[in-house]
Order: structure tokens, then C-alpha cells, then sequence
């Protein structure tokens, strides 16, 4: 094809061609970056709008609530799911589904150009994908609902510990209590950040 591209320029000089082809396959990833930046943009938009229309909503329905549902409910954890829980679930879920879906596109586009070219190799590629994807899928379905459980619970408590330390900070010092609150936020907050790790692997 490089050899095809040449002749049609006239076949001048190779110098001339390296040149004008180096230039030509800069401006091509220049013009690629450019608008995956902009897709990337447009997907970051539309999560974060989502995610705030969402953590809207919840604060409005906690707010029209009695008030003996809220004397059962620790306020912390109903704070930590407007603000904490939601961003999470979002930036956890909505964000890798949708990358998921362009990678998806991207492989359905490859595998469509292998299959006009060569079908048999291109059958033979798509049907290892599938299998790949269908693999993934089953075993790290069940793994990943169960960090995001564990994300949420841990972030949940963590929140009551400092909302309880801090919110009664007068009987903290007088019971000289620093020391506990302090160890119990730390190890809710060490163990979400290790489930964050495992769920971000």
C-alpha cells in the first residue's frame, strides 16, 4: 500500500515522499487523539451529570421522608450515600461500561475488517473473543459485586466513625476516646481502599 501511495505521488523523490508520508501520519493521530479526547470529554460529562442528577434525587427522597425513618437510620450512612456511595457507583460502574462498550465497537470493527479479508481467520478470532468475553463475564461478575459491597459498607462506616468522633468531640477528649475512633476509622478506611484496589485490577 506505502508502495502504491508513492507511485501515485509521481515516485519523486523518496525523501520528499518519507516526508510529506511522516507529516500525513502525524496529522492522522493528531485528528485521532483530538476526537477520542472529545469522546472521552462527552462520556466524562455524561457520568458526572448522571451521578449528581442521581445523588439530586436520593438527597430529595431522604428529605421528604418522616421523621421516624430517620430517627431508625444513622445520619452518617445516609450522608455517606448521597455524597460517597453514588460517585462510587458510578465512577465504578457507569465509567468502565461504557469504555467496555467503545472496546466492544472497536473489536466488532477489527473483526469485521478481518472477516472481509480472510473469513475463516476471522471466525476463528471472533469466536475466541466471544468465548474471552463470556469467560471474563462468569468469573469476575460475582468477585466485582462483592467488592463494590464491601466498598460501599466499609465507606458507610468509616463516615459514622468520624461523624461520631468528630460530632462528639467534647466527650471524645473528656473520655480520652482519640485513640479509638481513630483506630476504628482507620481500619474501615484501609479496607476499602483494598477492595478499591481489587475492584480498580
Amino acid at each position: 500500500y506505502i508502495s502504491e501511495i508513492y507511485r501515485l505521488m509521481g515516485e519523486g523523490s523518496q525523501l520528499r515522499f518519507l516526508v510529506v508520508f511522516g507529516i500525513g501520519l502525524a496529522i492522522f493521530f493528531v485528528v485521532k487523539n483530538v476526537l477520542l479526547l472529545g469522546f472521552q470529554y462527552l462520556q466524562g460529562r455524561f457520568v458526572h451529570h448522571e451521578e449528581a442528577a442521581f445523588a439530586t434525587r436520593l438527597f430529595g427522597i431522604y428529605l421528604t421522608r418522616p421523621y421516624a425513618y430517620h430517627l431508625r437510620r444513622n445520619s452518617a450512612q445516609l450522608m455517606h450515600n448521597v455524597t460517597i456511595a453514588t460517585a462510587s457507583v458510578f465512577q465504578s460502574g457507569l465509567m468502565p461500561l461504557l469504555n467496555l462498550v467503545m472496546e466492544l465497537f472497536i473489536a466488532v470493527g477489527v473483526l469485521a475488517a478481518i472477516l472481509i479479508v480472510s473469513p475463516v481467520e476471522g471466525l476463528t478470532a471472533g469466536g475466541i473473543l466471544i468465548a474471552t468475553v463470556v469467560f471474563y463475564y462468569l468469573m469476575l461478575r460475582s468477585r466485582l459485586e462483592f467488592f463494590g459491597t464491601q466498598i460501599h459498607r466499609h465507606g458507610g462506616q468509616s463516615k459514622l466513625w468520624v461523624n461520631q468522633g468528630i460530632g462528639a468531640i467534647k466527650e471524645t477528649k473528656i473520655l480520652g476516646r482519640e485513640g479509638f475512633f481513630r483506630e476504628a476509622f482507620g481500619r474501615h478506611r484501609g479496607e476499602e481502599a483494598r477492595y478499591r484496589n481489587y475492584a480498580y485490577v
